[in-house]
């Protein structure tokens, strides 16, 4: 791991982007593997991916974020809830140009392929604009060690790519599995479906570069990458995971993915 962190910020956000992107090509793979779909899985992994999501925003994201603020005293929180308010907006106002989609919409999918293929192409683009916001809290993440800022650590660094690797196999799934269902070919499905997520390195790339020229933005963009993921968690994620009669492995899904981050978090000792 010394290896690892002896690597330049850029080059670190680098490889991180790429591994939250082969995570959704991982995902995506499981068309070729496709003989029938257990909805209730999917639903399991949906509230894995929401408990992830969830825990990485706050222990991950918000926590650094007010830590490293350039504020002091009681009004320390609020760069930090002015980046997640930004984030926020910014996915509400992604969800808004697409009305006709939620950010997951894989039952109807699922159940009526060929009525919803439109929605399933429109499902790519509402993914892709929402790697963008994570990408670049990516980025920001990685670089923050490097320029001093001792509110984040290259293990919370690592652990917030971890989450979302985890969280981009199911959505690689969600976007491949209709596709293939639509009629269109294995090949066709994987090729589109880990495409969501080729912005992951651009803009892991692009939020360790901004860092490292305006480095006051820390915890705005903290907080930026917290708000947009946890709105996709409580739009979408968590109803989508409800939406197919199995509430109970959802929730179940959402407890397991806590504590997977709780482990990870906490377990783990420093890393360099």
């Amino acid at each position: 791991m010394s290896e690892f962190s002896d690597l330049s910020p850029i080059l670190q956000s680098l490889l991180a982007g790429l591994f939250t992107w082969g995570s959704t090509t991982l995902g995506a793979a499981t068309v070729f593997l496709y003989t029938a779909t257990r909805r209730y899985n999917l639903d399991l992994m949906m509230g894995v991916t929401a408990g992830v999501m969830l825990s990485a925003s706050f222990w991950g994201l918000l926590d650094p974020a007010i830590e490293s603020s350039p504020l002091r005293g009681n009004i320390q929180w609020i760069p930090a809830a002015t980046g997640f308010i930004l984030g926020w907006m910014v996915v509400q106002w992604i969800d808004r140009l697409l009305p006709a989609l939620p950010v997951i919409d894989t039952a109807r999918a699922i159940a009526h392929p060929s009525r919803n293929y439109p929605r399933t192409w429109l499902l790519v683009l509402a993914m892709t604009l929402h790697n963008i916001p994570e990408g670049l809290g990516l980025g920001i993440a990685f670089s923050a060690p490097h320029y001093g800022h001792s509110a984040l650590e290259l293990k919370d660094a690592l652990i917030l790519a971890l989450a979302l690797g985890l969280h981009n196999i199911p959505e690689g799934i969600v976007i491949a599995l209709p596709l293939y269902r639509s009629g269109l070919s294995a090949g066709k499905s994987f090729f589109i479906g880990q495409f969501s997520a080729m912005v992951d390195p651009i803009f892991a790339v692009i939020g360790a570069i901004s860092l490292g020229m305006f480095e006051q933005i820390l915890s705005y963009g903290l907080g930026f990458a917290a708000g947009a993921m946890i709105y996709v968690v409580v739009s979408e994620v968590i109803p989508e995971s409800h939406s197919s009669g199995n509430p109970h492995h959802a929730n179940a899904g959402v407890a397991i993915g806590v504590l997977v981050m709780m482990a990870l978090e906490f377990g783990l000792g420093e890393v360099g």
